[in-house]
């Protein structure tokens, strides 16, 4: 009586046992399919970038290739955001990033204004003009900046002035101006995701102004020209890790309704 008990009880331990390895194995492989599922989601929403990818976002960032009083860009040294951008800034970035076309607005949308700068010319000699297409500057307006255009009629651009003739924004070239360059190290290229899906670039830059007494370019931290790093006398990407050290920036660019991202702010990484 007393073995057929203890046979009973063995059963019964091993049998509990069984159930309790399967259930942890059952466990184990949920947790592992959890955290499988997991790694899946982030790979999937934190998308990874190639090195174009990322370039392709710093060009979104303002920078302006002319030292004008009412065109503000973000490599001032100081934290900046899109609120902070001007629109002469935004419209000036958005024109810039869309691409030309040799479309022309019909002779009946050029304005007087546009026309006096050309010296009253008729409208058949008025052929040097670089030109985009309205629609697609709105979606470049958007992709950039996350705002609408608004129809814009006019706004300044380095060398001269853009305006909307017709379906098209063109761009009158009437002036010379003293450049300025933007350098990056694209070898200092970084990229991150935060705990909030923004997408973080941090950015090696220097800054070059074009100096029409020395015929030099004075070569800057920031284009807010708070320290000068030095003098060069062609291009800057010849002397970047060469003696010249870069400021580094961090650029900040969040989604929005479409799941794209676009330029939020900018700062320096202290």
């Amino acid at each position: 009586m007393m073995k057929n008990i203890l046979i009973t009880i063995l059963l019964i331990i091993t049998v509990g046992l069984s159930a309790f390895i399967a259930y942890d194995k059952l466990i184990n492989v949920t947790k592992t399919e959890v955290k499988k599922e997991d790694k899946k989601e982030v790979k999937e929403t934190n998308k990874k970038l190639t090195k174009a990818d990322v370039k392709y976002y710093t060009s979104m960032v303002p920078f302006t290739p002319e030292d004008l009083d009412n065109i503000k860009d973000a490599y001032t040294g100081q934290k900046t955001t899109i609120d902070d951008i001007n629109d002469e800034t935004k419209y000036s970035m958005a024109f810039n990033n869309t691409f030309r076309t040799t479309e022309k607005p019909s002779k009946e949308d050029y304005s007087k204004e546009f026309l006096e700068l050309y010296g009253g010319n008729a409208p058949e000699e008025v052929t040097d003009y670089v030109n985009v297409k309205a629609s697609d500057m709105e979606e470049t307006m958007k992709r950039l900046y996350n705002i609408s255009l608004n129809n814009v009629s006019s706004f300044e651009y380095p060398g001269g002035r853009v305006f909307k003739l017709g379906n098209y924004y063109c761009l009158y070239m009437g002036r010379g101006s003293t450049g300025s360059y933007k350098m990056t190290d694209d070898r200092q290229l970084h990229y991150e995701y935060d705990d909030n899906d923004n997408l973080i670039i941090a950015e090696s830059v220097l800054i070059g102004f074009e100096n029409l007494e020395t015929h030099k370019i004075d070569v800057y931290n920031n284009t807010s020209r708070t320290t000068k790093i030095g003098e060069i006398d062609d291009y800057i990407e010849n002397y970047i890790g060469n003696g010249f050290v870069p400021t580094n920036f961090k650029h900040t660019f969040k989604k929005n309704n479409d799941g794209n991202y676009y330029w939020y702010s900018t700062e320096v990484i202290e």
